[in-house]
């Protein structure tokens, strides 16, 4: 397996034997770890002065002075000295003479005898002759004879033996160094000789052979495509064709591989149709040829769905410290090599691929198991082309548990290429060998150009047992761009965006998230489908059509049913993935970044979040509507004498009363149990203030808080709204256990102060629903001094006067369910009332000059007709009249609900009489913002999320949440301030 690569790399047997010894104990020590991989150095990293220690892969130095490493990695004296003296393991080395030079074994001097290099303290000899050490018996000394070289050779660098030139080459001296040379009647082709037969065969078999086509150009409004010709490849092409086609060089394979993959796998590309006919020609086991660089999944018959389904062979762990058996890292290795096909070396998985800065502690932490790892960063491509000198290659493998290597497949995106085999079905087609930077395709051509990565991703799918993993695969996507504008004249760099990302893809949470969606829209469509029902029975009589109007409240009804529950569906599975992904050390779930459970539980959260706030908008648009009437019992006094008349007037009741609880309504329309600006700076507090919002970030650790990279929707959406609700319910129970116990309670204050003032109020906010608040006086009189209140409410508490309930009930709280006869009769006065307002209004305004001239108040009412204050007041007698059933033709019963129809909100059967139903809670508080409170916490919790997600900062979803809730607690007090002026008809200028 590794002869592929080392091979072309071999300058003798004992240096192929050590590189394989060398990759063996590598590749051991890589797979039996279970922490991290082993560092290594390799031998070409080593420097001049230092050899390869195998035994602990690293570079070491010579002891002796004097001394350097050959290339196996033996310890010899330097050139000019030889062995003095050995102890053992470790020896001297000492000077030879002037004009001397030493032996191949560095064991005896060597006396030059044609000439002497003082520099190098090396023998020198005629051009054409090498060095042959010839020992005097006599002298009992080496002398270095030159001899020369044989026909069609030439003398090596070290004279030390000759080179043949090989095939249609001759030797030739050429700026001072020996080379092979061409003849002269030889074509040449950068350094290959090709007769020109060949080379008409190759140009008629290939067209198009230097093309290179760059679709992904970076242009001013969208991406542009060029096609060129590029000498780079021109030259190269024809080499690597000629040499690879032998079957005998695989570094020229390589090459024409590299090609090919430069070409971003063009089949109709001279290289890539090179490549699979060389590939072809060499079949091996699977789907790998061999002496060819294995580049195409499938090219031989095999099956990528099948290797995608391969298991790394590991059981995983995230555990700091796993068990035996279990790992804790991912097991990648890269092999990199040169344009040329020369194999470099391998390198474990590092940063090779991240353009992005990281600290050190961070950069690897992609590695580990289970971390969903995404970084984005702007990056100076010019700086980063300054660092090359050259395109690299790289194959990516996993090492599975058989110290096998498992090819990684890579998914190029800028080809965009879908197939269809019918063996393994319609899937994306991917490769094996990538580059990170192209610098070289379009050299010697007029334009430019490069390629550079614009995203780089790790997709990594969890296998069917929870600890097991499947091998990985890669996506990578380029953009390209002219070398000038680049490295243009300002020397300001060019920028652009890169993404560097790893995914989990879970398989284990899909079919029970499949279960809960499906039951909880069933659930939310069908209690939507009821509360319309509900609702349809309460204001649909026989005979009535169904309008724009009923179907607008079968649509809010509905909303209003399904977004709680799609809410809690998006909790639960958010909570699901937070207790059981974050601090587990075994393997149970995989957080989703991406797939069809990622896009489903965006898009299920976009819908709810839209949902919600049309529900929310509907419903003040509903509140801002409903009906309300102030029923004053109070009675004058008696006779109050006038000094202008002297018949005696009835004295009249102050309206005052009213006014002032108008008053309080309007205050309490906008109350609720919740602060929410404080319950926002509690929470930006926790999340951001003690960097709780990372543990959201998807990793396993949960007491990792240090962690900066973006978080998961999953976890976050989870953790927001657990956070939320935590803070809003622990309002929720003070206000309940102990603030509104014992200090204050706003509605049952209200309540208070309609009884104590003798008002009682009605609300309709239906056709034929309401709610009736008895507030009739046990006291003679309202409209009366401290000291009489004072004594009233002694009596009251002392059981000596009788109790405030309605109609010999217990009860001051009713729901009212109306006869369509009532209702008629009702909108009937109401229309005739807001005629006479109109008319007097029209009246006001023809006397508005007229006003303005004199100096008038503008604050004046905005209706002061007689008429419309009698029809106020026909009014309130009717309602007076009816409600101590002295109106035979509109009576009522008190009738009590069971606890079931109580909770489902069922209407009772309406015949021939108004229904009032006992009520306990304050169950009008529906008609204000207390009412529909819990469904502004899930919007706010939707909203904070939606602009959390957004903006990835829980500052700014802060700043969203506190705006939006007094933009609609503003709407509501103003429009609801309108509302409460126009129905109970006191004007508005009366409502501070």
């Amino acid at each position: 397996m590794f002869k592929n690569y080392f091979w072309r790399c071999s300058d003798s047997i004992m240096k192929l034997i050590v590189q394989k010894v060398f990759l063996l104990l590598f590749f051991v020590s890589l797979v039996h770890s279970q922490k991290e991989y082993p560092t290594f150095d390799l031998q070409s990293e080593c420097s001049e002065v230092q050899f390869f220690d195998y035994s602990s892969l690293t570079c070491k130095a010579c002891e002796t002075n004097n001394a350097v490493p050959d290339s196996n990695g033996i310890c010899k004296c330097r050139l000019g000295y030889y062995i003095n003296q050995v102890i053992s393991s470790f020896f001297t080395c000492s000077a030879c003479g002037i004009n001397y030079s030493s032996t191949a074994d560095r064991k005896r001097c060597l006396k030059c005898t044609y000439g002497f290099n003082e520099e190098t303290k090396s023998c020198t000899c005629p051009t054409g002759h090498y060095i042959v050490e010839e020992y005097d018996i006599n002298e009992d000394e080496y002398y270095a004879v030159c001899k020369e070289c044989p026909e069609n050779s030439y003398p090596s660098d070290d004279l030390s033996s000759c080179i043949y030139c090989t095939g249609d080459t001759k030797p030739a001296f050429v700026k001072g160094k020996y080379q092979c040379s061409c003849f002269d009647n030889i074509l040449v082709n950068k350094d290959y000789c090709i007769d020109e037969d060949s080379m008409y065969i190759i140009g008629r078999e290939f067209s198009g052979i230097p093309k290179i086509t760059y679709k992904d150009i970076v242009g001013t409004d969208d991406l542009t495509s060029i096609t060129i010709e590029s000498d780079f490849i021109q030259q190269n092409f024809i080499e690597a064709y000629m040499k690879c086609d032998d079957g005998e060089n695989q570094t020229a394979c390589q090459m024409l591989g590299n090609l090919c993959v430069l070409q971003l796998y063009d089949e109709d590309s001279p290289a890539c149709i090179a490549y699979k006919t060389a590939a072809k020609k060499n079949v091996g086991k699977s789907d790998r040829p061999n002496h060819v660089p294995y580049l195409f999944h499938g090219l031989l018959g095999g099956s990528i769905t099948e290797l995608l389904n391969t298991k790394m062979g590991y059981h995983f762990s995230y555990a700091n410290n796993p068990i035996d058996g279990y790992n804790n890292t991912l097991p990648l290795i890269v092999a990199k090599y040169d344009f040329n096909g020369t194999f470099i070396r391998y390198e474990k998985l590092t940063d090779q691929f991240q353009l992005c800065a990281e600290d050190a502690k961070k950069s690897f932490s992609f590695t580990r198991i289970g971390t969903n790892y995404k970084k984005k960063c702007t990056v100076n491509i010019a700086d980063e082309i300054d660092k090359l000198d050259t395109t690299y290659f790289y194959d990516i493998f996993v090492v599975d548990s058989s110290n096998a290597l498992l090819p990684v497949p890579v998914y190029i995106k800028n080809n965009e290429v879908d197939y269809y085999n019918p063996v393994i079905d319609y899937v994306q087609k991917y490769y094996r060998r990538i580059f990170f930077f192209d610098i070289i395709s379009s050299q010697g051509s007029d334009s430019h150009i490069v390629r550079y990565p614009k995203e780089f991703q790790i997709k990594i799918t969890q296998g069917f047992e929870n600890d097991e993993f499947l091998i990985p695969y890669i996506i990578i996507e380029y953009e390209e761009e002219y070398m000038s504008k680049i490295f243009n004249d300002d020397d300001k760099g060019y920028f652009t965006k890169f993404k560097f990302e790893v995914d989990y893809i879970g398989a284990s949470s899909e079919t029970s998230f499949y279960i809960s969606m499906v039951f909880m829209l069933t659930f939310g469509f069908l209690f939507g489908c009821f509360k319309a029902y509900v609702w349809t029975e309460r204001n649909i009589i026989k005979g009535d059509g169904i309008g724009i109007k009923c179907l607008f409240k079968w649509i809010t009804e509905w909303m209003g049913a399904l977004y709680p529950c799609i809410y809690l569906f998006l909790l639960g599975t958010s909570m699901f993935y937070l207790i059981f992904f974050k601090n587990q050390d075994a393997i149970y779930v995989i957080v989703p970044m991406q797939g069809a459970l990622y896009i489903l539980f965006k898009v299920f959260f976009i819908i709810t979040f839209s949902l919600s706030l049309i529900y929310i908008l509907a419903q003040i648009f509903e509140q801002c509507r409903v009906s309300i009437f102030f029923i004053d019992w109070e009675k004058s006094r008696g006779k109050l004498y006038s000094p202008t008349n002297e018949e005696l007037i009835t004295a009249p009741v102050s309206v005052w009363r009213t006014f002032f609880l108008a008053n309080q309504w309007n205050k309490l329309q906008t109350f609720r149990k919740v602060n929410i600006p404080i319950s926002i700076v509690i929470m930006v507090f926790f999340l951001e203030g003690l960097n709780l919002r990372y543990i959201a970030s998807p990793h396993p650790k949960i007491g990792d808080l240090s962690s900066r990279e973006p978080t998961s929707i999953f976890l976050l959406f989870g953790l927001n709204s657990l956070c939320w609700f935590m803070i809003c319910c622990s309002q929720m129970l003070f206000r309940w256990a102990i603030y509104g116990r014992y200090y204050k309670n706003r509605m049952l204050q209200f309540i208070d102060l309609l009884s104590l003032s003798n008002i009682s109020m009605i609300i309709f906010d239906e056709n034929y629903h309401g709610f009736y608040v008895h507030g009739r006086s046990v006291h003679p009189y309202a409209d009366t001094d401290m000291i009489d209140i004072s004594h009233n409410l002694s009596k009251e508490a002392t059981d000596l006067l009788p109790k405030r309930g309605f109609q010999n009930t217990n009860n001051i709280l009713f729901e009212i369910f109306l006869t369509p006869e009532f209702k008629n009769v009702y909108d009937n006065m109401y229309s005739n009332l807001q005629e006479k307002i109109l008319h007097s209004q029209k009246k006001q305004n023809i006397n508005k000059k007229f006003n303005h001239h004199q100096g008038q108040s503008h604050g004046m009412p905005t209706f002061d007709d007689d008429n419309v204050l009698n029809a106020y007041k026909g009014m309130n007698k009717f309602f007076c009249l009816w409600l101590e059933k002295n109106i035979k033709d509109h009576s009522f019963s008190i009738e009590e609900r069971s606890f079931v129809k109580n909770i489902l909100g069922t209407p009772p059967a309406i015949k021939d009489s108004t229904v009032f139903i006992e009520n306990s809670t304050t169950t009008f508080s529906n008609v204000i913002f207390e009412g529909i409170e819990w469904n502004m916490l899930i919007f706010y919790s939707l909203l904070f999320n939606f602009i959390d997600m957004f903006f990835d900062d829980c500052i700014t979803a802060a700043i969203f949440v506190v705006v939006v809730d007094v933009l609609l607690v503003n709407i509501r007090k103003h429009f609801g301030e309108l509302n409460v002026s126009h129905t109970s008809l006191i004007d508005w200028k009366f409502l501070i």
